[in-house]
Parts: C-alpha cells; sequence; structure tokens
C-alpha cells in the first residue's frame, strides 16, 4: 500500500515529466529534400526547414495559444521542378505527431516558350472560334485565407509563381514558364491560335497546340511592315480617296493615277478592321472631271503590293428622253438636307426629305447639269396624267431613254387593283 505522501510524490514526477516531453512532428515530402516553411495558425512563419526530418517544437508559444494542448502546423513545401504545396497537419501537445501525412508534390512537367526575333512582341491567344482567351501568366498556389496569402507570397515570388491565378489578355515576349499537368489541362486546353503583334512589324496568326507533360517551344521571326497599293486607271489623273467608314481615321486622299500609295504601321493600327481581319480594307473613290464617280470596295494583305485598275466611265453631256405617249414628265430621285422648324423643340433642324427632281417633258435634250449630275443606277420615274407611273435605272454610256406607259384604267390595271 502507498501512503498518501508517496501517492502525491508520483502524480508530481508525472506531471514533471509531461511538462517536458517535447512536442514534435515527422515532415515528409514526396519527392524529399523539398524546403518547408512553417507557419502558424495565424499565418505567422516561425521556422524553415528541409524534409525529410523529425521537426521538434522549441518555444509552446510559437504554435499554441494559452492553455490549448492542440493546434495546426501549416507547412509551405517548395523544391526546384515542382508546384509549391501549401498544406497543414494537427500537433498534440507534448507527442511526437508521427502520423502527419506526406506532402506530395506535382512536377512542373509542361513547359512553355514562346520567343521572337526581335523580342518584345504581343503575343495574344484564341480558341477555335477566334474567340481571345486570358492567359495564365504562371503557375499558382491557391490560398483562401487572405493572411496567410500575403505572408507566403514572398516565398512563391522566389520561384516565380504567386497566390492568385493571374490571367492576362496577352503576354510579351521572351516568355518561358513551367506548369503542372492539372494546369495545362485546365488552363490552355483550348487555345489553338496566337496573334503576334509589334510596332513595325506585320502581325502573325499562327495554329498552336499546347501539349501537357511536353515541352512546348514557340519561335518566330517577325517580318518588317511593308505593305503598299499600286493604283492605275485606264485614263491618266484620276483622284483617288479612301472614303471607307470604319472604326478610326480614313486614310482620305490617296494621289492621282497612276501612284504608289505605302501605308505606316502607325496609321493602320488605329483600324479595327485590321486587327479583326489582318488586311486593310478601303473603299476608293475615284473622280475625275468629265467623268462618272466610281466606287470600289478592296481589300490589301498585310505585307504585300497590291495593284489595282480603275476604268472610269465618261459622264454624258446630253440625253434623249422618249415617251409612248409622248408629253411625259421625267424625274430623278433625290434626297436633300433641308433646315426643318420643329414644333416640339422650337428649333430649326436638319431633315433629309425626299423628292422627284424634274427633267423634263418628253421628247426631249436633257443638258447635264454639272452641279448634280446624273450617276449610274439613278432612279428615273416618267409620269403622265392617266397612265400608271413608269421607272428605269439611269446607266452609264446610255444617252437615250424611251418608256411605254401603261394606261391607268386597262383590265391590267383593274385586275392588279382587285388583287
Amino acid at each position: 500500500m502507498f501512503s498518501k505522501l508517496n501517492i502525491a510524490y508520483a502524480i508530481l514526477i508525472a506531471l514533471v515529466l509531461t511538462s517536458c516531453a517535447k512536442t514534435a512532428v515527422t515532415i515528409k515530402t514526396e519527392p524529399s529534400g523539398a524546403k518547408v516553411y512553417l507557419f502558424n495558425e495565424k499565418g505567422e512563419q516561425k521556422d524553415s526547414v528541409h524534409s525529410d526530418t523529425n521537426y521538434v517544437v522549441k518555444n509552446k508559444e510559437d504554435y499554441f495559444d494559452r492553455d490549448s494542448e492542440t493546434t495546426s502546423i501549416l507547412m509551405l513545401a517548395i523544391k526546384e521542378g515542382y508546384k509549391p504545396q501549401l498544406s497543414s497537419t494537427r500537433l498534440r501537445l507534448g507527442e511526437k505527431n508521427e502520423r502527419s501525412p506526406i506532402v506530395r508534390l506535382d512536377p512542373l512537367s509542361t513547359d512553355i516558350s514562346i520567343e521572337t526575333s526581335p523580342p518584345g512582341a504581343t503575343v495574344k491567344f484564341y480558341d477555335t472560334r477566334n474567340r481571345e482567351i486570358p492567359f495564365l501568366a504562371k503557375e499558382f498556389v491557391s490560398v483562401r485565407n487572405p493572411n496567410l496569402a500575403s505572408r507566403i507570397e514572398d516565398h512563391l515570388r522566389d520561384v516565380d509563381h504567386t497566390t492568385k491565378a493571374i490571367k492576362q489578355n496577352n503576354l510579351v515576349t521572351p516568355f518561358d514558364q513551367k506548369y503542372t499537368t492539372q494546369t495545362a489541362n485546365n488552363f490552355f486546353n483550348r487555345i489553338a491560335k496566337i496573334r503576334i503583334e509589334k510596332q513595325g512589324y506585320n502581325p502573325e496568326v499562327h495554329d498552336i497546340s499546347i501539349r501537357p507533360d511536353e515541352s512546348n517551344s514557340f519561335s518566330y521571326k517577325l517580318k518588317p511592315f511593308n505593305t503598299s497599293i499600286k493604283i492605275i486607271s485606264d485614263i491618266d489623273g484620276v483622284e483617288v480617296e479612301d472614303v471607307s467608314n470604319v472604326s478610326g481615321a480614313s486614310f482620305g486622299y490617296l494621289g492621282k493615277t497612276p501612284f504608289i500609295r505605302k501605308f505606316t504601321y502607325d496609321e493602320v493600327y488605329k483600324r479595327d478592321t485590321f486587327w479583326n481581319s489582318g488586311n486593310i480594307d478601303l473603299t476608293l473613290k475615284s473622280s475625275r472631271p468629265g467623268y462618272e464617280n466610281e466606287y470600289q470596295n478592296i481589300t490589301v494583305p498585310i505585307g504585300e503590293e497590291m495593284t489595282v485598275k480603275i476604268t472610269m466611265r465618261s459622264q454624258p453631256k446630253e440625253i434623249s428622253f422618249q415617251s409612248d405617249p409622248q408629253g411625259s414628265h421625267v424625274y430623278v430621285f433625290r434626297q436633300k438636307e433641308r433646315d426643318v422648324f420643329n414644333p416640339d423643340t422650337k428649333k430649326i433642324e436638319k431633315k433629309t426629305l425626299d423628292h422627284w427632281k424634274h427633267l423634263g417633258v418628253t421628247p426631249f435634250t436633257y443638258y447635264m447639269d454639272t452641279s448634280d449630275p446624273l450617276k449610274h443606277t439613278d432612279q428615273l420615274k416618267f409620269s403622265r396624267p392617266g397612265y400608271k407611273d413608269g421607272f428605269d435605272l439611269f446607266k452609264s454610256g446610255v444617252n437615250n431613254y424611251h418608256l411605254v406607259l401603261t394606261p391607268a384604267g386597262d383590265i391590267i390595271q383593274r385586275q392588279e387593283l382587285k388583287n
């Protein structure tokens, strides 16, 4: 039988031994040899070790709160060639904690490198439907706790990683990053094309495929921007201008035939059609006194010299109009801007009005009005009381027009009205 004194002494010895027991944790990584930064539950870094090792807690206060016998220790494992891994394990005060899980690191098995000659080009990424895809600029470690994320960011920066998924609309060459298989499958599987742009050089579009667990290296040699258009015409001295309605400034006056117009990178850069198609779209207006204005839509491929020939049509000076029966009034359709009083706003406003300009009564010869000449495809109307209006189109090179009018009360007309 133990005396009460002996029992009290034994309890005291047990408490002393317990308080002296070491608190430790087994830290293992796969592969081994990783540097492991240790943080407490508050996100405060307290130590760092290399795996594999049996880590002994030196100061209880570093990890345990007052009167707490359990806590979590956070571990950030970093090893070259592998994605950093953030994990945690539970610690019990005074125990060895040998059953801590092994931290498994994912290899950075997918390498993506893009270089251009010269460097400094902007690269954008697209899917098979030509939709732009933001690119993941570097491998990242997902951390939900903002406080912890800010504390481990410096460690990740040393290995060119981050705590956020940084997605960029474009990259600048040269670019070289390594990713895990999972990241490559999640972020790069939809990429089908890249577009390369650099000031002073032709833009380029290339098909690419980024394959997980492989070295994906892409290298491109850019060509200096050199694009021009050569314009000739069947008669010299034709004035040519660009009147295209596109986002960005029109090129305006281009020159007098024959001529070669060279385009600079800076002036083309402002036009949306250039970046959408890789071409320069223009609407050419050609004019010369005594000839009808000609309009032509053209597409100039970037990096080429394109030749365009313009055929001018002489403007007739005298045009003969006849009808059956005679005495028909001939009009041409016009739209004019007029100052019109708006009773609602009580202001004079510009308004486009439709009207028929009177040319004469058949038979007659019309002498072309140089201030308002008849143009190709202008709509002509023949009108006479008791007859249905007749219509024709003015055609370049045609100097005689004759129209047979249909009586307004004939059987055909009555059937059309009945139907």
